[in-house]
């Protein structure tokens, strides 16, 4: 991939000409697009060349790729070891606070995820080429990375000579060497997403850290499957495990989104997920809008690639009519229906059996081939209802016999148990790190030893975060909303998250809603009350499994309490709360919080009221123990700051 589209010592480029720059930068666009920014890259060239002249040994570069996909700087310019990262507004007569959070976050980015920028000091700057000038010399510098300077284009050498005078002692910057660097992008899923419906490699946005399982070389077993059932005429279900936030979502859409060299090898996505497919549904639309496309275009487009597993199992497990797809991609298959909730759902479902019965069933009618392939995330069944991976084995152990099953080695207990006649394990079906997390592969084994009551543990998984991801605690909410604020910067997104039984947190004010349009909660920006960034609005596993946040606060209720004897588990009834008596209520409690828990990219603070002595559904006794324990598990208190 092309790290840049035109580059070149300063020297070089007072010398090139207006035509050659521009014309390194054209081919990479459309011609629709280049007709409209043709102007603004002369402009850009014109400012630069009267604010650049002057400093040598400097490097510049147009377009550089920023290390998450579907984003490119306008300029990077190298000097005396720093990296300045400028973002142009042609014609623009102010600075806007979206226009200043884009070029904060490309900042971001780079000292996050570019190894040839990390450890070194980055200079976003925002051109506004009408506005008034508003260079006001400040070294605040906060993570290796200036606050945002804003200039008309008129202050740009005055900003290079501040900062270079700054920071004169750095190691000079080989623009070559700078762009090779390697870069470990870990987008979100939403920009991956985007990213791969874009015709981008699996590769380009996956961590290349040895730590994490290849992402590209799962995908590529898979495949491997799919492309030897069909040449076989065989039928087959693939189960691919991960711990949250491990990139088993991501593995789906790169298989459901890229295109194959056979047409009949083309899967889709299906997820009873509904926040999840209608939240990427919408990105996706409106990032081909974005792009020029209709919505009358996009739309069917893209819900061709990704659907939902209650329509696709309502369309065929209610007729005889064979799927049109060879090859379908189950996310979240733990979660899928036992027969009683199936039936309550829809009673016309009597008989047919749970939900990978209705659903393997519909698949089993193609009468040449087709793969199946269940995406099942460990530790993550929520609701009543959920059948589990069992439920998988046993309909293929009963009904479908003649299929093949390969597994990750994850599920070789529970196959075993099965006593399938035919398996095949694939190590590579297994995903172990989390993605999510870019700064804390290991949040998921804190949040594991901390749901399992062992502070000990915990407390040793807490010290290996080493500073790199924050987990800290509260009593007061508006404390964890001032800490949360504090630390977003550019177009890092931010919310609150509390449990589906979490009734009395509405006391503190963290109102929690079914209601809560996902498609806004996660994609607007911070203009829109309607947005996740607004704190206003909290939502629950329900509408957050599956995506993520960068930073979170997580309200902690009185449901999940912790005694002398490990967490208790309630449910609030009328007006009072009531014990969780059976196992399986327990464990969907359970998950919850960890679902809750590994949400945040960057960091979260837990919010566990003091609770009220007056009201007897929120007594300090119900809060109190959590608090201590969380404490003892090494967390801090920034009430204690």
């Amino acid at each position: 991939m092309n790290r840049a589209y035109y580059s070149a010592t300063v020297e070089d480029f007072l010398n090139d000409t207006d035509a050659k720059i521009i014309g390194s930068i054209v081919p990479s666009h459309s011609q629709e697009i280049v007709h409209q920014q043709t102007r603004a890259w002369e402009e850009q060239i014109r400012i630069l060349r009267e604010q650049l002249a002057g400093f040598a040994d400097s490097h510049i570069a147009f377009e550089a790729l920023i290390p998450r996909m579907g984003k490119r700087a306008d300029v990077v310019f190298l000097y005396k070891g720093i990296v300045f990262v400028l973002e142009f507004k042609v014609g623009e007569t102010s600075y806007k606070s979206s226009d200043i959070s884009q070029v904060e976050s490309y900042a971001l980015d780079f000292q996050y995820f570019h190894a040839g920028s990390q450890n070194r000091l980055i200079v976003p700057v925002l051109v506004a080429t009408k506005a008034k000038s508003s260079f006001e010399p400040t070294n605040t510098i906060d993570r290796s990375i200036a606050v945002v300077q804003k200039t008309n284009g008129k202050s740009i050498k005055e900003i290079v000579s501040f900062f270079s005078n700054v920071q004169s002692d750095l190691p000079l910057i080989d623009m070559n060497t700078w762009l090779g660097s390697k870069y470990k992008p870990t987008p979100t899923i939403i920009e991956a997403a985007r990213a791969l419906y874009a015709d981008n490699a699996v590769e380009d946005i996956a961590q290349c850290d040895a730590t994490v399982k290849n992402l590209s070389t799962t995908t590529r077993e898979i495949k491997k499957v799919i492309h030897e059932c069909h040449l076989n005429r065989n039928k087959a279900i693939c189960f691919v495990t991960g711990v949250p936030g491990a990139g088993k979502t991501l593995v789906g859409l790169n298989i459901a989104t890229r295109p194959t060299k056979d047409d009949k090898e083309t899967a889709v996505y299906l997820s009873g997920n509904g926040p999840l497919v209608n939240v990427l549904r919408q990105a996706l639309i409106q990032d081909s809008m974005s792009r020029g496309e209709k919505k009358s275009e996009a739309e069917p487009r893209v819900k061709t690639s990704i659907q939902n597993v209650h329509h696709f199992r309502q369309h065929y497990g209610l007729s005889e009519e064979v799927p049109a797809e060879h090859v379908v991609i189950f996310d979240e298959a733990q979660r899928a229906w036992d027969e009683k909730h199936l039936v309550k759902s829809k009673p016309e479902y009597k008989g047919l059996g749970s939900e990978p019965d209705v659903l393997l069933s519909s698949m089993n009618r193609r009468t040449d081939w087709c793969v199946v392939i269940a995406l099942v995330g460990t530790g993550q069944e929520i609701n009543s209802g959920e059948a589990g991976v069992s439920s998988w084995l046993s309909s293929v152990r009963e009904k479908f016999p003649d299929w093949k099953v390969y597994y990750s080695s994850k599920l070789k207990d529970q196959i075993c148990e099965t006593r399938l006649m035919e398996y095949n394990e694939r190590p590579e079906f297994h995903l172990s790190a989390s993605q999510r997390s870019f700064r804390a592969s290991n949040l998921a084994s804190l949040i594991d030893a901390v749901l399992g009551s062992d502070s000990e543990s915990a407390k040793l998984q807490y010290k290996k975060l080493n500073n790199k991801y924050p987990v800290v605690l509260t009593r007061k909410l508006s404390a964890a909303k001032s800490w949360i604020k504090a630390q977003c910067r550019g177009e890092d997104r931010m919310g609150i998250l509390s449990s589906s039984s979490s009734k009395r947190l509405r006391a503190e004010g963290v109102f929690n809603s079914m209601q809560v349009d996902e498609r806004h909660w996660f994609l607007a920006d911070k203009s829109d009350i309607r947005s996740s960034n607004v704190l206003e609005e909290a939502v629950s596993e329900f509408k957050v499994q599956g995506l993520e946040l960068d930073w979170a606060i997580v309200g902690w209720d009185a449901d999940l309490r912790y005694s002398e004897n490990g967490f208790e588990y309630y449910n609030f009834s009328g007006s009072r709360w009531t014990i969780r008596h059976q196992q399986q209520s327990r464990k969907y409690l359970e998950n919850a919080y960890r679902v809750l828990l590994t949400r945040a990219r960057q960091g979260m603070i837990i919010y566990i009221p003091e609770g009220c002595s007056s009201d007897l559904t929120r007594q300090s006794s119900y809060y109190d123990g959590t608090f201590e324990f969380l404490k003892s598990c090494g967390l801090p208190c920034i009430d204690d700051l």
